[in-house]
């Protein structure tokens, strides 16, 4: 008996060691079918062709990288509170204004709080809290896929903001960092390719 001892211990740690290796099986959810204008990248993300504005007025040609095939917008001034809007609808976005909120003593978070959306069919929604989808999202351009966002930070130094320089206390609320986004206009192509567009 004392010889069978050695052989089932190892037999027990063998037996040990396959269970922890075991992968635990996880549901997959299911892809979010992409709406007319948005084509689906291979790891569920929506891409769409798309130019971006600064602030500062770069403007960058390329494809927007999204989570969904559609915005959660709240409208200013729509009885229904908010609404989806499928990003295929969409022809620009505008973001006008911004609402600083404070972080810590002398840090402030400045959030869109004056969005216009164009549809295709050429009318407008304007929201007054920001999308969050569009805070942050990437954009690639060639080879690089880069954050961009359409919020910012600024620092109060006495009377002073550190981004401008200005005293105002509402300054940023009009004048954003010069690397906020302003301005995505979708592309919708109705001739030509995405390489034709990207190379005009």
């Amino acid at each position: 008996m004392d010889r069978l001892i050695p052989f089932i211990l190892a037999a027990a740690v063998l037996i040990a060691v396959g269970e922890g290796a075991a992968t635990p099986s996880y549901p997959k959810m299911p892809d979010e079918p992409a709406k007319p204008g948005a084509a689906e990248s291979g790891e569920g993300s929506v891409e769409v062709a798309a130019s971006i504005v600064s602030a500062g007025g770069e403007e960058i040609k390329g494809v927007i990288i999204l989570e969904s095939s559609y915005f959660e917008v709240h409208e200013a001034h729509g009885a229904a509170g908010s609404r989806n809007i499928a990003v295929g609808d969409i022809r620009l976005i505008e973001f006008a204004a911004w609402r600083g909120k404070k972080r810590r003593i002398g840090e402030y978070a400045f959030y869109p709080s004056r969005v216009t959306i164009t549809l295709v069919d050429g009318s407008r929604v304007e929201s007054a809290v920001p999308i969050q989808a569009l805070l942050r999202f990437r954009f690639r351009s060639g080879r690089r896929a880069l954050f961009f966002y359409t919020y910012f930070y600024d620092y109060r130094k006495g009377e002073v903001w550190v981004g401008s320089g200005k005293k105002e206390p509402d300054y940023p609320e009009r004048h954003p960092d010069p690397k906020t986004i302003i301005r995505i206009d979708f592309v919708k192509e109705e001739g030509g390719s995405l390489l034709d567009y990207l190379f005009r």
